[in-house]
């Protein structure tokens, strides 16, 4: 991924995102047979992880069957981990959508799963997926959370190879590419982008 940052002067600065200082996560939901099972009051803890005697080198099985879904109600605003923590969240795991909300002050990025960088047939380019845009997600993320930034995926849609080199290799269609993607991201008050196109070009990309 590549991962692009604003600031209210417009200045946008490019950077490739390693895993080294980074702890990446899907927000992904419990089972079904889970939710049948265990009421959300079940769930419910006062104390942390390491208080409850949970950290350790070699944990049994049925501790994490047990506690997987366990959080404490003390801590959810609170953050352990000293590096950034960043987080995906998904249409398809709406319950995502929920743990982003309530764990959210953990978080230094969220990024949703929504949004498409697509060639038109007049040679420009334009953002796909604004419907899936929730407005009243990222505000109540934002309200319980107020140092969280949201940075939307944006993943390269119907991009040949071809055209990948192209467009890198020109500096004015490169230029048109940023200012379609600062443009939209602005206007719907994102906080920056992170850029996919491993899946499309990975291993295949000399450029």
């Amino acid at each position: 991924h590549y991962f692009i940052q604003s600031n209210l002067s417009m200045r946008w600065i490019l950077v490739l995102v390693t895993c080294v200082s980074w702890v990446v996560a899907t927000i992904e939901p419990p089972s079904k047979s889970d939710k049948k099972n265990r009421k959300a009051d079940q769930r419910v803890e006062f104390k942390s992880v390491i208080d409850r005697g949970l950290v350790k080198s070699e944990p049994h099985w049925s501790e994490i069957t047990k506690h997987h879904d366990r959080y404490s109600v003390n801590l959810v605003d609170k953050k352990s981990f000293k590096q950034d923590l960043f987080g995906f969240v998904t249409p398809w795991n709406n319950h995502g959508y929920d743990v982003a909300k309530t764990f959210g002050a953990k978080f230094n990025y969220i990024s949703p799963v929504w949004l498409q960088l697509v060639p038109t047939s007049k040679g420009t380019f334009k953002i796909g997926g604004g419907h899936d845009i929730d407005a009243g997600w990222i505000r109540d993320v934002k309200n319980n959370s107020t140092g969280v930034r949201i940075v939307p995926r944006l993943i390269l849609e119907r991009w040949s190879l071809s055209l990948l080199k192209q467009v890198v290799s020109s500096e004015s269609e490169l230029l048109h590419v940023v200012q379609t993607v600062v443009d939209f991201f602005s206007e719907e008050g994102f906080h920056g982008v992170v850029l996919e196109m491993w899946r499309q070009f990975g291993g295949r990309v000399g450029i």
